[in-house]
């Protein structure tokens, strides 16, 4: 506290021991002003003034007794107009009496008149409350720091704290020393998995004081364990793993990966054993279903329980004899995984199956226009008859081999007439219409599962919404290129990423095959083990006319144009159309598909 007093007066200096009246001196000396600075135990004046010549010294005297008897006298100094008196070690919340006396060196002292004042009483600490910090299941630390000590000396700091808010010392504290300044305090025995309620505090003659409350929760003593992301996933199989952080404080016994097709999988799920401690592990997870939304978390097992990490979906990738396991959207509310390769036949045996490799195609050992023949060693396309004993891979529209009311319904009819290839004996029916039987995935497929009606041909809607329509998570769709040699068209799954493999010029109608070279080792590892589909341009027959190969492709649709034509999709070197008429008799390739959703 501070106080003011405002003092104006006139010094008449008389000098005595034989002078004259004439040698009295009298000079004016103006207080401006004089504060008083009071503490509990000092006192600080400071007096402002104006005065003819320069005061030299300043004496300042105090007392508890008006008589000023048994003074304590202090040396006050001068700084430019002011100065400036301290009287120190006061006793708090006492009355004093003071005075001063000034010079300026020339002239006798002159004494100020006696002022009285009483001492501030002692003041609490000041203190605030650390930061808790090293939280575990049966300690914590915490502390405080102290910058005030209410001018009375800290005899006892420390943290106290409980279940309850606001605790003082009266309940469980610390001590940590003595004196103003930070300290840390180290609190032990409690209880785990408890909330806890703590406060700094500083106690000195005057009282205790306390800092801000801060609260927080021990450990429940079980791991802290993370769940890793999810890779290499197939139809049954997939890579976990985890990384238990912290222990808990209890050594870790068992710890691994949990899964289910629930959310929120336990130990009491599914679950892999992955050794014990602390640090990163790596578990596999087997028997899973094809194509199945699956939830996995890490886990770790101490002495207080399991705890369990963040929770990862995944679905596994869809399996089916002679299908690639990778999705593709054909609306926005159906999905379908694509066979292994082109469709194939032979006749001597009635047998359908699908191309070995995606690139495979029958071609034809009659060479058009310098053409290449195909991959497969002894078929040829032209030669195709009832008791051909080789493959064929080009096939009239509604060439299924069933009866569905076609003239021309076997795969090696040949007919200039498209009237023979009606879908069940009328211009206006799709292949799936009907018994469905026109389709040739209605078929036993060997390699296929070898049950009917497991596969069918996409139709024109369907074979654009998968070129032009489709929403994937690369924003590419397909890209022409030349695979392994054979030139063609490469269809990305829905889930396609960029770090699989960078394609140039996806989505453009009018690249060519070299726009993407690809050799075997990357097809296979970097496109098709990521879910990537070949179209090989396995060229187009009519009767025993066979010709584009490896130069165009022609894929069947299961949709009818008009009483002519149908729909395909066509690509050349430079050139993509997802929706190509095409007469009825002119055999193409066909690629089946398999609804998953």
């Amino acid at each position: 506290m501070k106080q003011t007093i405002h003092i104006l007066f006139a010094i008449i200096i008389i000098a005595f021991g034989g002078c004259k009246k004439d040698d009295v001196k009298v000079q004016s000396f103006n207080v401006v002003s004089e504060s008083v600075d009071k503490h509990a135990t000092s006192i600080t004046i400071t007096l402002n003034y104006t005065y003819p010549s320069v005061i030299k010294t300043v004496e300042g005297y105090i007392s508890e007794s008006a008589n000023m008897n048994n003074t304590i006298n202090t040396h006050g100094y001068i700084n430019g107009k002011a100065f400036i008196i301290r009287f120190n070690d006061l006793q708090a919340n006492t009355t004093y009496y003071y005075y001063y006396e000034y010079s300026n060196g020339i002239d006798n002292k002159i004494r100020s008149e006696i002022k009285s004042l009483t001492t501030n009483e002692y003041g609490l600490p000041i203190i605030t409350t650390n930061d808790v910090t090293n939280i575990t299941v049966t300690s914590a630390v915490c502390g405080g720091e102290i910058t005030d000590d209410g001018e009375a000396e800290i005899i006892s700091r420390g943290v106290c704290y409980g279940l309850n808010e606001n605790p003082t010392i009266d309940e469980n504290y610390t001590i940590d020393g003595v004196g103003i300044g930070s300290f840390t305090s180290n609190l032990t025995g409690l209880i785990n998995d408890t909330k806890y309620y703590v406060r700094a505090y500083a106690t000195n003659r005057k009282g205790t004081s306390y800092g801000e409350q801060k609260s927080f929760i021990t450990t429940d003593g079980l791991p802290t364990v993370t769940t890793m992301d999810v890779t290499n996933i197939t139809a049954t199989t997939a890579t976990c793993g985890g990384n238990v952080v912290d222990d808990g404080g209890f050594a870790v016994t068992a710890r691994g990966v949990c899964y289910s097709t629930r959310p929120n999988p336990t130990i009491d799920n599914n679950h892999t054993n992955d050794g014990e401690g602390i640090g990163s592990f790596k578990s596999h997870l087997s028997d899973l279903s094809s194509y199945t939304t699956y939830y996995v978390r890490a886990y770790a097992t101490n002495n207080e329980g399991t705890s369990y990490g963040n929770q990862q979906v995944i679905k596994t990738k869809y399996y089916a004899p002679g299908a690639l396991s990778w999705v593709f959207s054909i609306s926005s509310s159906r999905k379908v995984v694509f066979s292994q390769g082109n469709l194939q036949y032979q006749a001597s045996t009635n047998t359908w199956r699908f191309a070995e490799n995606q690139w495979d195609y029958v071609g034809s050992t009659i060479v058009v226009e310098d053409e290449p023949g195909g991959t497969i060693s002894g078929s040829s396309n032209h030669l195709v008859s009832p008791t051909y004993e080789g493959w064929i891979d080009l096939f009239g529209w509604g060439t299924s081999n069933y009866n569905h009311g076609a003239v021309c319904y076997q795969p090696y009819s040949v007919s200039n007439n498209e009237a023979d290839y009606y879908a069940y004996g009328s211009a206006t029916y799709n292949l799936n219409a009907q018994t469905g039987k026109a389709d040739w995935g209605y078929n036993m497929i060997s390699n296929g599962g070898n049950i009917e009606n497991s596969w069918r041909t996409l139709n024109n809607n369907e074979w654009n919404y998968v070129f032009n329509e489709r929403s994937t998570l690369s924003g590419i769709r397909y890209a022409k290129a030349k695979v392994n040699d054979i030139n063609g068209v490469i269809l990305l799954p829905d889930e396609w990423s960029v770090d699989y493999y960078n394609l140039n010029n996806s989505n453009s109608n009018t690249a060519d095959y070299n726009s993407n070279i690809i050799s075997l080792s990357i097809w296979v590892y970097d496109l098709e083990a990521h879910g990537a589909v070949f179209l090989p341009a396995s060229g187009w027959r009519t009767n025993t006319v066979v010709g584009s190969v490896n130069s165009a492709g022609f894929y069947m649709s299961a949709s009818y144009n008009n009483i002519n034509n149908i729909f395909t999709i066509s690509f050349f070197d430079n050139n993509l159309n997802a929706q190509q008429a095409y007469a009825r008799f002119c055999c193409c390739g066909v690629r089946l598909v398999r609804d998953v959703e």
